[in-house]
């Protein structure tokens, strides 16, 4: 009966150190020796002090996309084709950042329509702040009270019914659609599908991915803060723009459905994200930072000398201030300056007429 107990016992915690590689796999840590001039910036926080940091997290996100609200061309200034979808529910999850409305303007962050019969969906802002969305059928606005020069994350969600907002993560407003609907696999981002001139998007745009299912707000926000990889289940395409560079928004999913860029810019101004830190066999992992700051060095001389002066090779003959850069012994920036003043020799010539 003891033995019996022991293994009724001991079954759970195998299961559970079965479905637990880190049981096995210990955690870790990482150790960098870093020697930098004044600052160093590591893990989006910048030091100027010598120490010993740590982080559990990380951030990849280094670049969104720049759109400047005047591409006004009969070609999208970025387009994304994602295919068929399988079944009838959808997320699109994507980061947007405005620098500011003007006029009538009701800028466009994603448009799938080919024309204005409804035959997709769309979500867009006016500049009151006010949040418009649809698709398939039905249309409605939401007063989000949209701030510029700030980045939110827009969730559309098609789940059943319902077509659902959310707004960083919340869901905010949601109406009635048809079940069933037919998905036009087009997105333009950052523009109407007219391409005119009063609905171009003015700002950055980041972290698009859309999904073949309805993500629940806790999936929504964990990947507002930690991006997808690009194989997680219902991932349809997945476009984060960190090639930095090109013509060719890369789809992350093993589906490859690329964008083709044309207009719009890579920037660095992206939303702030952080991911828990793991090792290879995905368990936790800790990075520290050795970190030695040598500062810059700045010197000052003044010298007063008659008609010129040597200094660091070059000869100078007028009054004023000069520098000189060099490295310092820690191999930083020097900066030596001269406060020279320059004062010149005199003749005299006198003639005299004397007797005896």
């Amino acid at each position: 009966m003891k033995k019996l107990q022991f293994l009724i016992l001991f079954l759970p915690i195998l299961v559970y150190a079965q479905n637990n590689p880190c049981i096995n796999n210990t955690s870790d840590t990482s150790y960098t020796n870093i020697t930098a001039c004044d600052s160093y910036t590591w893990n989006d926080s910048t030091y100027t002090q010598s120490g010993t940091y740590s982080s559990n997290t990380v951030s990849n996100n280094n670049y969104s996309m720049s759109f400047d609200g005047s591409n006004i061309t009969p070609n999208p200034a970025l387009n994304i084709n994602s295919g068929n979808l399988n079944g009838n529910d959808f997320t699109w999850l994507i980061a947007c950042h405005h620098n500011g409305f003007s006029g009538n303007d009701a800028d466009y962050i994603i448009d799938s329509r080919n024309n204005n019969t409804g035959d997709a969906g769309y979500i867009y802002i006016s500049n009151t702040g006010v949040i418009h969305y649809t698709y398939a059928s039905g249309s409605t606005s939401y007063p989000a009270n949209f701030q510029s020069n700030q980045w939110y994350f827009i969730g559309l969600i098609k789940d059943g019914n319902y077509l659902k907002l959310t707004i960083n993560g919340v869901l905010v407003d949601s109406i009635t659609v048809q079940s069933n609907i037919v998905y036009n696999p087009i997105h333009n981002l950052g523009q109407r599908f007219t391409y005119d001139s009063d609905h171009n998007w003015d700002g950055f745009l980041d972290e698009f991915s859309l999904w073949d299912r309805a993500l629940s707000e806790n999936e929504i926000h964990q990947f507002m803060n930690c991006s997808p990889i690009g194989n997680e289940s219902g991932l349809v395409g997945y476009w984060n723009f960190e090639e930095g560079s090109g013509s060719t928004a890369i789809d992350r999913t093993s589906n490859g459905n690329d964008g083709t860029i044309n207009g719009a810019n890579y920037d660095t101004n992206v939303p702030s994200q952080s991911c828990q830190l793991t090792n290879v066999n995905g368990c936790d992992s800790t990075a520290t930072l050795n970190l030695t700051i040598n500062n810059s060095s700045t010197s000052s001389t003044d010298v007063t000398a008659c008609d010129s002066y040597d200094w660091n090779g070059t000869t100078y003959t007028t009054t004023g201030v000069y520098t000189f850069a060099t490295t310092n012994a820690n191999g930083c920036d020097s900066t030596a300056t001269l406060n020279l003043t320059i004062n010149n020799s005199s003749t005299s010539t006198t003639d005299v007429t004397a007797c005896d």
